[in-house]
C-alpha cells in the first residue's frame, strides 16, 4: 500500500486511522480471514513469494488527522494466532511487517500517534517529517505481540524496531502528560535514530523500557524543560538481556535552559535494570540551569563518555552554560568515566552526590 507523493490524506474526527495495514483482513465478527485465492502455492514459501501475510505501508504524500486517539498509519502483525490447518499463514518474523513514511504526517488532535507498529519494523524515512502538536500525543509508538501460533517458539512475542532517519516535530507540553517523538513500553523494541528530533518545552524526544537506544548521527534539539533521551531498559525481556544499552556514535544533542536534561537514566519501576551509556561521538551543548546526563538509579549504572563497550575511547566535546551540570548521579553503585573536552561559562562539569567513596568518577 503506498500513499504517492500526489496523494493526500485528510481525515477527521476521533478514533481516526489514517492508512491501516494488516497481515490478513478481519470479517465483520472479528476474525482474522487467511487469504486463500490468487495464491501459486500453498506451502508457507510458496504463500510468502506471493507477498500473503505482508504488510508493507509507505506513505510518501501527506496524512492529516485532527481528531483526538487518532493514529496516522496503523501497521499490525495479526497473523500470530495461525495455528493448525492455518499455520502456514503465520508471519513469525519482525521483517514481514513495514511501514514507513518518506512524506508528511500531521497529527493535532489529543493522543494521536503519528505511526504505531505491532511486531514490525516503522521508519520515519530521510525525506519524512512527523508533526505532533497535539497534546498526549506520540510521533512513533512500537511494541511486541504474540498470539497462539507462536506456542513453541522462541522467543514468543514478535518484537519492533523505530528507526527516525527524517524529522520528527513535537509542539509544548501544556499538560502532565509529555509529548513524546518514540515511545516503546516493550523492554525488546529498539529505538533507532539518525535523523532530527525538534523537542518542545516538557516535551520528550525518546521514551521507554527498551533495552537498544542508539542514536547514529542527527540532532536532538531539546525545548525548555524538555529530555532527550529518557531511557529505563527493563528486566521483562525474550532476550535475557544483562543490562540495558544506550549507545551514542554521532551526532549532537542540544539541551534547552530551566531543567532541561540531555539523557535521563532512571530505574523501571517495575522490573528494573541496569542501563549503561557508551557515547563515542555524539556531542553537547547545555543551555542555562540545565544538564547533559542524569542518572537517578540504584542499579549500577554506567556512564562512559567518551568509550564504547571493548573499552576504545574517543574524545567528546560539550558546552556548558550557566548553572549547568554536565553529569549528575546519584547511584551509588555506579560509574562515571567522561574523555570530554568541555567549556563552561559557570557551569558543573561533574556533579555527583553518589556519597563519598561509594563510586567511581573518572575524567580524562
Amino acid at each position: 500500500m503506498n500513499n504517492d507523493t500526489t496523494g493526500t490524506v485528510e481525515v477527521g474526527g476521533k478514533d481516526s486511522i489514517g492508512i491501516l495495514g494488516l497481515s490478513y483482513r478481519i470479517d465483520s465478527k472479528g476474525n482474522v480471514v487467511y487469504e486463500k485465492f490468487g495464491t501459486t502455492g500453498t506451502t508457507k514459501t510458496a504463500l510468502i513469494n506471493d507477498k500473503i501475510g505482508l504488510v508493507d505501508v509507505k506513505n510518501s504524500g501527506k496524512i492529516t488527522l485532527d481528531g483526538d486517539n487518532s493514529l496516522g498509519i496503523y501497521a499490525k502483525n495479526n497473523s500470530l494466532d495461525a495455528a493448525g490447518t492455518n499455520a502456514d499463514y503465520l508471519r513469525d518474523s519482525i521483517t514481514y511487517t513495514n511501514a514507513a513514511n518518506d512524506g508528511e504526517i500531521t497529527m493535532t488532535g489529543k493522543n494521536a500517534i503519528g505511526m504505531i507498529i505491532e511486531g514490525g519494523i516503522a521508519t520515519n524515512d530521510t525525506k519524512g517529517k512527523i508533526t505532533i502538536s497535539g497534546q498526549e500525543g506520540v510521533a512513533m509508538y512500537g511494541t511486541a505481540i504474540t498470539g497462539a501460533g507462536m506456542a513453541g517458539h522462541t522467543p514468543g512475542k514478535i518484537h519492533s524496531e523505530l528507526n527516525n532517519k527524517g524529522t520528527i516535530a513535537l509542539a509544548d507540553t501544556t499538560t502532565s502528560t509529555p509529548i513524546i517523538g518514540m515511545f516503546t513500553n516493550d523492554a525488546d523494541t529498539d529505538i533507532l535514530t539518525s535523523g532530527t528530533i525538534n523537542v518542545g518545552k516538557k516535551s520528550y524526544g525518546i521514551y521507554g523500557v527498551s533495552n537498544k537506544v542508539e542514536m547514529t548521527n542527527g540532532t536532538i534539539n531539546v525545548g525548555d524543560d524538555g529530555v532527550g533521551i529518557f531511557a529505563t531498559g527493563s528486566s521483562d525481556s525474550e532476550a535475557g538481556s544483562i543490562h540495558s544499552d544506550v549507545n551514542l556514535t554521532g551526532g549532537t544533542i542540544n539541551v534547552g535552559n530551566n531543567q532541561a536534561v540531555g539523557v535521563f537514566i532512571a530505574d523501571d519501576a517495575t522490573n528494573p535494570l541496569k542501563t549503561t551509556v557508551y557515547n563515542t561521538g555524539t556531542n553537547m551543548t547545555v543551555g542555562t540551569n540545565a544538564f547533559g546526563y542524569v542518572v537517578d538509579s540504584k542499579t549500577g549504572t554506567e556512564l562512559n563518555l567518551g568509550a564504547n563497550s571493548s573499552g576504545a575511547t574517543n574524545t567528546l566535546t560539550a558546552s556548558i552554560g550557566t548553572d549547568s551540570v554536565y553529569a549528575y548521579t546519584n547511584d551509588k553503585t555506579g560509574s562515571v568515566f567522561s574523555n570530554t573536552n568541555i567549556t563552561t561559562t559557570g557551569g558543573k562539569i561533574l556533579w555527583d552526590l553518589c556519597g563519598w567513596r561509594s563510586c567511581e568518577l573518572w575524567n580524562d
